[in-house]
């Protein structure tokens, strides 16, 4: 997988959702947000954007833990991932059904490179509307050097909502999801009305 080909996968999906409804909104998560803020940049790309929706959005330089992150990736070609790892539950997931197992590293250096793309950009200039969700004890981001990001977006109508992730999340970064369930109603209803309101 390549940067260029996650914007392709994007550009795609903008394309299938501008058939399906009238307002198309992109929605990204952790990296997916970095992914959607670069889209939310891009020209082409962005034209056909109604608005963005950002859940905990990873950017260079509010990522915690780089070091480590470097010390395998010099190492490893990949990296085995057990959700279960994450989770303060006794249950024991079947991780596949929510995410990858394994996290090739040649992945992690292509989304570093629209982690970085997006950092360098200034965010005053988006005029694309976003909607942005994080938790302050975020584990994996920086959650207050990302909020001085997205308080400086571009767009008037754009919105930081500050969530507390669910007892199960031992990262507090996995806010939306199978293991915060509780707060679906309510991203629903904070997603609605912001969209309503656009």
């Amino acid at each position: 997988m390549s940067a260029e080909n996650y914007l392709k996968d994007t550009s795609e999906a903008i394309e299938i959702a501008k058939r399906i409804g009238n307002k198309v909104v992109l929605i990204g998560y952790s990296l997916g947000g970095a992914l959607t803020t670069a889209a939310s940049f891009d020209e082409e790309l962005s034209k056909d954007l109604h608005g963005v929706v950002l859940f905990a959005p990873a950017y260079v330089g509010t990522i915690r833990n780089n070091s480590l992150w470097f010390y395998r990736m010099s190492f490893l070609d990949r990296i085995n991932l057990n959700c279960n790892d994450y989770i303060n539950d006794q249950k024991k997931y079947d991780c596949a059904k929510y995410s990858t197992d394994v996290f090739e590293i040649s992945d992690g250096v292509e989304g570093g490179r629209i982690m970085s793309a997006v950092a360098e950009k200034d965010f005053s200039e988006n005029k694309i509307p976003a909607l942005s969700f994080f938790d302050y004890d975020d584990d994996v981001i920086n959650s207050y050097e990302t909020e001085k990001r997205l308080d400086k977006w571009g767009n008037k109508k754009s919105k930081i909502v500050i969530i507390e992730s669910g007892e199960k999340d031992i990262k507090q970064h996995y806010i939306v999801g199978f293991l915060n369930p509780e707060l679906d109603e309510f991203y629903i209803k904070e997603i609605s009305n912001w969209i309503n309101n656009l």
